[in-house]
């Protein structure tokens, strides 16, 4: 178990759900600005660079436009914090997203995928794709900047260091 600098925030236990990991065994706060994370977790979201890879949960449309719709709010909160950042408009920054640069005139449709009752959202009246493809590309941001976070932390304690010295 590992024991990062970062806290457990609702999106990361979302993600960390989606991709299979049970929270309490693979994860679980340590206190407000620290999580506990076993070394295959940790590994998994350290190394991950691009949710493009295939990792579980994140792999086909259905789950990752499930999860985009779960977890709007979630998203939403984080690029609102990407944006301000920036300086951009939260509209702005998912334009700018590489997965969404063949789709001209989008912006209404971004808009749409972040505004309107999920109930409204009917994948199958997606003709040209580009709301499949905006809802997998907030799920894709959100695993990505999940891992971001997670791999840049700080570990302030590896259990697995704990036992080899214990076995000197």
């Amino acid at each position: 178990m590992k024991t990062i600098d970062t806290p457990l925030t609702d999106l990361a236990k979302a993600v960390l759900e989606q991709m299979g990991y049970e929270y309490g065994v693979d994860f679980a706060p340590a206190d407000m600005a620290e999580m506990m994370l076993t070394d295959e977790v940790y590994s998994t979201l350290a190394s991950l660079r691009s949710a493009n890879d295939g990792y579980d949960g994140f792999i086909y449309y259905h789950q990752t436009c499930k999860f985009a719709l779960d977890n709007r709010n979630l998203i939403k909160d984080c690029l609102r914090d990407l944006a301000d950042g920036m300086g951009e408009s939260l509209l702005d920054v998912v334009k700018g997203f590489n997965s969404l640069k063949e789709y001209k005139d989008i912006e209404d449709k971004i808009g749409f995928c972040l505004y309107a009752p999920p109930a409204e959202i009917d994948q199958d009246e997606d003709e040209d794709g580009a709301i499949t493809q905006i809802l997998n590309s907030l799920a894709w941001y959100a695993l990505e900047e999940v891992a971001y976070h997670i791999g840049e932390a700080e570990v302030l304690k590896d259990d697995e260091d704990d036992e080899e010295t214990e076995e000197e």
